[in-house]
């Protein structure tokens, strides 16, 4: 597996699917679906298990209580939530044998949803529909 997991799901992601805009950068890269979401993709190796970190931005920590948070991190399928320099992100990890597969474009497509369900419900003071997320599990 030559080359990083950023670079190739890069080149996958401008090779296979129109709908995505891209920017990158050295060590990141933005995925937009343009009027949807946007996602950060970033290579993560622990003890070198290579795996590509998908994160959406929901929002800002007063936009919810911890409590709040927690609950909706309950029902979550896949991910999770974290709190970072202030504001609340999805995280969802890829595993570097299914970038080459559909999963990257599933799992584009889930974080981005998902992130911005939530921020979106989060504005608004309600709990989102939990069978709303449901057909982007895999």
């Amino acid at each position: 597996m030559a080359g990083s997991l950023l670079d190739r799901a890069t080149t996958i992601l401008r090779l296979r699917y129109e709908r995505y805009e891209l920017r990158v950068r050295p060590d990141h890269a933005i995925v937009e679906r343009a009027g949807a979401w946007s996602v950060m993709l970033r290579e993560h190796n622990e003890r070198g298990n290579r795996t590509l970190m998908l994160i959406g931005d929901i929002g800002p920590e007063t936009a919810a209580s911890p409590r709040t948070m927690l609950e909706m991190a309950a029902w979550l399928g896949s991910g999770a939530i974290a709190l970072v320099g202030g504001r609340y992100f999805l995280r969802y990890t890829m595993p570097a044998e299914r970038i080459d597969t559909p999963a990257l474009d599933d799992a584009l497509e889930y974080v981005g949803c998902v992130a911005a369900d939530l921020g979106s419900a989060l504005a608004r003071y309600e709990f989102p529909n939990r069978e709303l997320f449901a057909h982007y599990i895999g």
